[in-house]
């Protein structure tokens, strides 16, 4: 995101993901993870999926 521009500045503690839907396997996997080495749940998120400028880097990736 910060290669992209989409995000102008700082560090989360996160990582945002590209996907429209995850799998519920998918999550499974993720709250695993996060259980293992103490992350919040939505340590793996596709909150920023549907911004425009998000929308707008996956077409043109695409």
């Amino acid at each position: 995101m910060l290669y992209n521009k989409l995000r102008s500045g700082g560090y989360t503690m996160d990582v945002d993901t590209a996907t429209n839907d995850m799998s519920e396997e998918v999550q499974e996997l993720i709250r695993e993870v996060a259980e293992e080495k103490g992350l919040d749940e939505d340590w793996i998120n596709n909150d920023s999926y549907g911004l425009p400028k998000v929308t707008d880097i996956i077409g043109r990736l695409e």
